[in-house]
C-alpha cells in the first residue's frame, strides 16, 4: 500500500505530525533489523517491510528510515540515557517509560539498492491524548512513526496506521489519512514462523513510501 498512481506518476506519501516523542540519534540497525532492545518484549511480533521510491517509481536505494513507536503498553522509551522527556528530563506527556532501555522501539536503517527494507518490531499499543482523559475519543489508534530522507528529495515525516483499528475515525491528533492506513496480515504457516526463529504466529504489514524530488 502507499503511493497512488496519478496521470503524471505516483502521488507522494502524505505527511503527518511528528508529535512530541521523536528523539534524534537513534542507532543505525544492521540486518536483520529489529527495533526491540530488551528480551521478552511484550506484544505481538510485527514484521514491517516495504519500499522507498520516487514519484516516477524509481527505487531510492540508500534512503534512510528513522522509526519510532510506542510499546504494546502504549509507552515510549527515552532516547539517550537521561533524556526521557523534554529539556531537563521533564515528561509533560506522561507517556515515557523509564523502565525501557534507551532507544527501545527506535532505530534508523538504510534501504537496499532496490529500495526495499524490513524491520521486526511489536504491534504498538494505543494511548490517550491528552493523558489521563477517560473519553473514548481520547485514544490514539496504534501507529508507527516514520521519517524518510534521501538526497535530492523532500524529507517525509509521517505515521502509519492499521486497518480495523477501532480508533481510526476518532484520532484526537487528527493524523489519520486513508493513504496512511495499511493492512495487518496474520502469518501462521509453521515453516515461515520457524524460519524467523519464532514459536507463535506473527503479523506482517507492508508500505510503499513515495518521495517527491526537490526543485
Amino acid at each position: 500500500m502507499g503511493g497512488h498512481v496519478s496521470g503524471t506518476g505516483l502521488t507522494p506519501t502524505e505527511g503527518a505530525i511528528e508529535g512530541p516523542f521523536y528523539r534524534p540519534g537513534a542507532p543505525f540497525l544492521a540486518p536483520p533489523c529489529s527495533l526491540v532492545r530488551r528480551p521478552n518484549e511484550r506484544g505481538a511480533v510485527l514484521v514491517f517491510s516495504g519500499t522507498v521510491v520516487s514519484t516516477g517509481g524509481q527505487p531510492l536505494g540508500g534512503a534512510v528510515l528513522d522509526l519510532w513507536q510506542a510499546s504494546a503498553e502504549g509507552r515510549y522509551s527515552a532516547g539517550a540515557a537521561g533524556s526521557a522527556g523534554a529539556a531537563g528530563g521533564a515528561d509533560p506527556t506522561g507517556l515515557f517509560d523509564t523502565g525501557q532501555p534507551p532507544f527501545n522501539f527506535r532505530g534508523r536503517l538504510a534501504v537496499s539498492g532496490d529500495g526495499g527494507f524490513e524491520v521486526t518490531t511489536r504491534i504498538p499499543g494505543a494511548y490517550r491524548d491528552p493523558p489521563g482523559s477517560l473519553a473514548a475519543s481520547s485514544l490514539r489508534p496504534a501507529h508507527l512513526h516514520v521519517r524518510v530522507t534521501h538526497p535530492g528529495h523532500h524529507t517525509l515525516t509521517t505515521q502509519l496506521f492499521f486497518e480495523g483499528d477501532p480508533h481510526l475515525e476518532s484520532d484526537p491528533a487528527e493524523a489519520v489519512r486513508p493513504g496512511l492506513v495499511t493492512r495487518l496480515d496474520r502469518r501462521a504457516d509453521p515453516a515461515e514462523v520457524a524460519a524467523r526463529g519464532l514459536i507463535r504466529p506473527f503479523f506482517a504489514c507492508t508500505f510503499r513510501f513515495v518521495l517527491s524530488a526537490e526543485p
